[in-house]
């Protein structure tokens, strides 16, 4: 599957899970961190057992209060049940799971599969099996804290799985990530257990079809909770950060763990209570029906500030011609129409632009389903990070305004036609050996040493190789981009080639109108991505996302020939 998870034509952005489920079992082998917390699940679990209610608690032996623990990451497996070697699933409990298409226990993530887990935990309840109490509260446990782990946060989860992990850029040592780092000392778990001080679990609702409903709902909700920290946690990294901002930042990634344990543990209370009252809920139809209605509902009203990978940067500024640059807010994980990677680069695309005091205005993406995106006259050119998008009402207001006269700098990805005469002179090189590989893992390590970029001469950059490798081993940024201009065009100026050996590829380029003004651009994904061509300038600030010279230059070029 590809890297890029966007939306289709038809299917709502929130129910692409499946997406997920293709190429994960390729990742568990790569890194299991980047299923969520990595080993931040264990304590996270452990804290949780801590804070049961006695009446709780006593319902596990010692044995099973350690079960908790020890399962913490079981959930992350690929085993089909009836090959589970781990655990023993009951009949009953494997008849539920079957009834509802949930193959193996990383199904359990889905929020079908959370309420599945839910149902299954009051039926462990009634039962009165503790090793099965045990099993499903510890798996419930991993997924809801899963959608809160701060390496799905579109900021964070550059600087985890390119900055750090991938480039290995020196990030210094007061930076943190996992749960487990801010867990680990005595001064940590005082701060923790402060936070979890006054909490007791409570009923999620007496109505147990709705109870069902908010344990789906969960994931959008702790997204965004997640979302709204990422600056603070990846002010940490700062070298300029202060005490003060180090210690907001780990108190911002204590809080996403115990926001896990308070879902959690208000589920398992009230799984408790049914059994208690012989109230097994069902996941039906119409309860699906429902939850993908309020699941729309909440996505097509998520504030964008919700993001705070967008601070500072919603407001329109400058004056002149203005830039439109194509945002949208997180939704669950990496499922959105636009890349996972297109909130980072459009957020340091913003910031260029303010810095260089050109211009511009965030579009939420939603606008474009009402054929709301302002016309050329207003906004004479838009900016977008394309991926593999295919969302039919952003691409017929897109094709609209290109009609009308607008300018497109697409950043690709996926072009859909959109860009004309240009778009007709895209595509796949035959036995081409591209930055970026098609299969989720680092796969060009053995080639990608001899790629050189080399730009056109107006652009002033000098020729080179990457510096870091973009086919990361694990992450959703990943810069893909498959297309090369394979047909020639004396209205085509190119921008850039790929060099490999005697081979040479044009890849980027803009289209000129008779006036020789740019009407139209194309740019790969790998050439805006930044700290793949330099590490000019440096990595001081994560939290404030920033194209590098490179990307910089680049885009600043492309937009002189647009904004005139």
């Amino acid at each position: 599957m590809r890297h890029h998870t966007t939306q289709s034509a038809t299917i709502p952005e929130v129910f692409r899970s499946l997406r997920l489920l293709l190429w994960l079992p390729a990742v568990v082998g790569l890194c299991p961190s980047a299923l969520g917390w990595g080993s931040g699940h264990d304590p996270l679990n452990r804290l949780a057992v801590e804070a049961m209610p006695p009446t709780l608690r006593q319902t596990l032996t010692k044995e099973a209060q350690a079960s908790v623990v020890k399962l913490s990451h079981a959930p992350d497996d690929f085993t089909v049940w009836e090959k589970q070697t781990k655990v023993t699933v009951h009949p009953d409990d494997l008849a539920v799971l079957q009834a509802h298409g949930l193959k193996h226990p990383y199904a359990l993530h889905s929020p079908k599969g959370q309420a599945a887990n839910f149902i299954l935990l009051v039926k462990a309840f009634q039962a009165e099996a503790t090793e099965r109490i045990a099993y499903w509260s510890a798996c419930l446990l991993h997924t809801f804290a899963d959608e809160g782990a701060c390496n799905h946060d579109p900021l964070l989860h550059f600087v985890t799985y390119a900055f750090s992990q991938g480039y290995r850029m020196d990030l210094g040592k007061q930076g943190v990530l996992d749960f487990a780092q801010v867990a680990k000392t005595a001064e940590d778990r005082r701060v923790i257990h402060g936070m979890l001080a006054d909490f007791t679990p409570s009923m999620l609702a007496a109505d147990p079809q709705e109870v069902v409903l908010q344990i789906m709902m969960h994931g959008l909700h702790a997204n965004e909770f997640m979302t709204q920290r990422g600056v603070r946690i990846a002010r940490t990294f700062a070298k300029t950060a202060t005490t003060e901002d180090v210690k907001a930042g780990r108190t911002a990634l204590a809080e996403l763990g115990v926001n896990g344990i308070k879902g959690s543990l208000d589920a398992i209370w009230t799984a408790q209570q049914f059994a208690k009252k012989s109230i097994v809920p069902e996941l039906t139809p119409a309860v699906e029906k429902e939850y993908r209605g309020r699941a729309k509902a909440f996505l097509a009203t998520r504030p964008l500030r919700s993001d705070a990978i967008f601070e500072g940067l919603l407001e329109p500024a400058g004056d002149g011609p203005v830039a439109g640059v194509l945002v949208e807010p997180s939704q669950s994980m990496n499922r959105g129409r636009m890349p996972f990677s297109a909130k980072y680069i459009g957020s340091a695309i913003m910031r260029t632009l303010q810095k260089a005091k050109i211009a511009y205005r965030p579009v939420d993406v939603r606008t474009l389903d009402k054929g709301d995106l302002p016309s050329p006259d207003v906004m004479p050119v838009v900016i977008l990070c394309s991926g593999s998008f295919g969302h039919k009402p952003m691409l017929d207001d897109l094709r609209a305004y290109a009609a009308k006269g607008g300018r497109i700098l697409l950043i690709g990805g996926e072009h859909r036609g959109l860009l004309g005469k240009l778009s007709a002179c895209l595509g796949k090189p035959t036995g081409a050996r591209l930055p970026v590989s098609p299969k989720y893992g680092q796969n060009n390590t053995e080639y990608i040493a001899g790629l050189r970029i080399r730009f056109a001469d107006a652009l002033a950059i000098p020729p080179g190789p990457f510096i870091h490798n973009p086919d990361t081993k694990a992450g959703w940024q990943k810069p893909r981009c498959d297309y090369v201009l394979t047909k020639a065009d004396p209205r085509i100026r190119v921008l850039a080639h790929l060099e490999d050996g005697d081979r040479r590829l044009d890849i980027a380029g803009v289209l000129l109108d008779d006036k020789k003004r740019t009407v139209c651009a194309f740019v790969p994904e790998y050439l805006v991505s930044p700290y793949l061509l330099t590490n000019s300038p440096p990595l001081d600030d994560p939290s404030r996302p920033t194209l590098d010279a490179v990307g910089q230059k680049l885009l600043l070029h492309v937009l002189s020939g647009m904004l005139d």
